[in-house]
C-alpha cells in the first residue's frame, strides 16, 4: 500500500492560492498574445489565423463564404458579403446584465480573402474593460454587420449597456445575424437541444479537446484569476471562445445550405417543415415549396403528409387554388384530414360541385371512423365533417326541389 506520501507525490505541488502570487508564464505568452494600448488604456489581443481550407468538423471554413449568402439573403440583409460579417462572441462575470456583469473576452472572427482570423481581447483587470471596448469600436467601424448565437439577447444588449456605462456611444449596426433563430427553427423539434456545444456535436461533427472548460466554469475562473494571479485555466477559457467563434463560422454554411432552394441532405434530419413556415413568413415563396416539398419525402409518413398539407395551403394562399385542390384530390389515401376539408371547400365554394364536396366528405367520415386519420381531437374532427355534410345535404335537397 502506497504512503499518503507517494500519493501526494502522484498528485503533483499543490498550487498557491495566496492573492500576491502571480504566474511564472505570463498569459501573453500562453495564448499567443502581445498588451496593446489605446486612449481607453490597454488589453491583451491574441490573434489566430486560419486558411479557409482548414476543417472545422465536418465543414472547411470556407463553406461560409461559399453558401453564406442564402442565409443572408433570407434574413433580409440582402447582398451582404461575407467580408463585411464579424462574429462575436463574449466570455462574462455572469449571465445577466445589470451594470455588475461585464465582458472580460471578446473574440471576434471575420473572413480576409483566403484566411479566416480570429481576434481576441481580453481584460486583465476590470479597468481595461474601456480600452477592450474601444477596440470593438474600431473593428465594428471596419466590419458592422455582427452575427452571433444569442447575441440579440444577451452578448450585444450586454456591451451596449458596458458602453454606455462607460460613457462612450454603442457603435450603429448594419446588420445582426443571430444563429439560435435559425437553428431553432432547423432542430428544435428534432435534436434535444440547441446550445451551441449540442449543435457542435450533432449538425458539425466538432469535438473539442481537453483543454476546452464548461462555459458555466466561466466566471468563477476568471474570478479566481483576479484573486490568485493564476493564468492556467485561463488557456481553456481562450480556447473555449476560440471554438465559439469558429463554430458560429461553420454553423452559418450549415444552415444556410439548409435554408436554400435545394437543401442539402444531412446526417443530421433537419426541420424541414419549420424551414418551410419560416420562409413563408419571410415572403420567400419558392424556398417554401421547396422546403416542404422535400419534407414530402420523408420516411416519416406523419412528416410527409403535412408536407403536402403545407403546400397546398400555401398554393392556395396564393391563388393558385385549381393546383391546391389537384394536390388534395391526390392525398385523400394519406393520414391527414386536411385534404378532405380543403377539397370540400374548394368543390362547394369555388366549383360549386356540392355532390362532389358531399362524397370528399363521406369518404372522410368513413376513414375516420375506420381510425385511418390523425387527429388530436377525433370528436371534433367528426363534428367538423358532419356539420359539413349536413350543410351539403341541404344545399343538394333545395336544388332538387328547385329542378322538380
Amino acid at each position: 500500500m502506497s504512503s499518503l506520501f507517494d500519493r501526494l507525490l502522484r498528485l503533483g505541488p499543490v498550487p498557491d492560492r495566496s492573492p500576491q502570487r502571480r504566474p511564472v508564464v505570463p498569459l501573453s505568452e500562453m495564448v499567443g498574445g502581445a498588451w496593446i494600448e489605446n486612449t481607453a488604456g490597454r488589453c491583451l489581443r491574441a490573434d489566430a489565423r486560419f486558411a479557409l481550407d482548414y476543417a472545422h468538423g465536418d465543414l472547411c471554413l470556407r463553406a461560409a463564404t461559399e453558401v453564406g449568402a442564402t442565409l443572408l439573403k433570407a434574413a433580409g440583409m440582402g447582398e451582404v458579403s461575407t467580408s463585411s460579417l464579424l462574429f462575436l462572441d463574449t466570455e462574462t462575470t455572469g449571465l445577466g446584465r445589470d451594470a455588475g456583469t461585464f465582458a472580460f473576452l471578446i473574440g471576434l472572427g471575420s473572413f480576409d480573402g483566403t484566411i479566416f482570423e480570429v481576434r481576441q481581447y481580453f481584460a486583465e483587470e476590470p479597468d481595461d474593460e474601456p480600452a477592450m471596448l474601444r477596440e470593438l469600436e474600431g473593428e465594428l467601424g471596419q466590419r458592422a454587420t455582427l452575427v452571433t448565437f444569442n447575441g440579440v439577447g444577451f452578448d450585444w444588449p450586454l456591451l451596449e449597456n458596458r458602453f454606455r456605462y462607460h460613457g462612450l456611444q454603442p457603435p450603429e449596426l448594419e446588420g445582426h445575424l443571430d444563429l439560435l433563430r435559425w437553428s431553432r427553427a432547423l432542430w428544435r423539434h428534432v435534436l434535444p437541444s440547441c446550445a451551441l456545444s449540442s449543435l457542435e456535436r450533432q449538425v458539425l461533427g466538432v469535438a473539442r479537446t481537453g483543454e476546452d472548460v464548461p462555459g458555466y466554469l466561466i466566471p468563477q475562473l476568471y474570478y479566481d484569476y483576479l484573486r490568485t494571479g493564476n493564468v492556467q485555466p485561463l488557456v481553456g477559457v481562450f480556447y473555449h471562445n476560440l471554438m465559439d467563434v469558429m463554430s458560429m463560422a461553420c454553423l452559418m454554411a450549415r444552415v444556410s445550405s439548409q435554408m436554400g432552394l435545394e437543401p442539402e441532405p444531412s446526417e443530421t434530419p433537419c426541420d424541414l417543415l419549420a424551414i418551410g413556415r419560416l420562409h413563408e413568413r419571410l415572403g420567400n415563396h419558392a424556398e417554401a415549396r421547396a422546403a416542404y416539398t422535400a419534407a414530402t419525402r420523408s420516411p416519416d409518413l406523419r412528416i410527409a403528409a403535412e408536407g403536402w398539407d403545407r403546400y397546398g395551403l400555401l398554393l392556395k394562399r396564393l391563388g393558385r387554388n385549381d393546383e391546391a385542390a389537384m394536390v388534395w384530390s391526390e392525398r385523400l389515401e394519406g393520414p391527414s384530414p386536411v385534404p378532405f376539408i380543403e377539397l370540400a371547400k374548394h368543390l362547394e365554394h369555388r366549383e360549386r360541385d356540392h355532390a362532389a364536396a358531399r362524397d370528399v366528405v363521406l369518404r372522410g367520415l368513413a376513414r375516420l371512423e375506420r381510425g385511418e386519420i390523425d387527429h388530436p381531437w377525433p370528436d371534433d374532427l367528426w363534428n367538423d365533417l358532419n356539420y359539413r355534410l349536413d350543410r351539403l345535404e341541404r344545399r343538394l335537397g333545395r336544388s332538387a326541389s328547385s329542378a322538380t
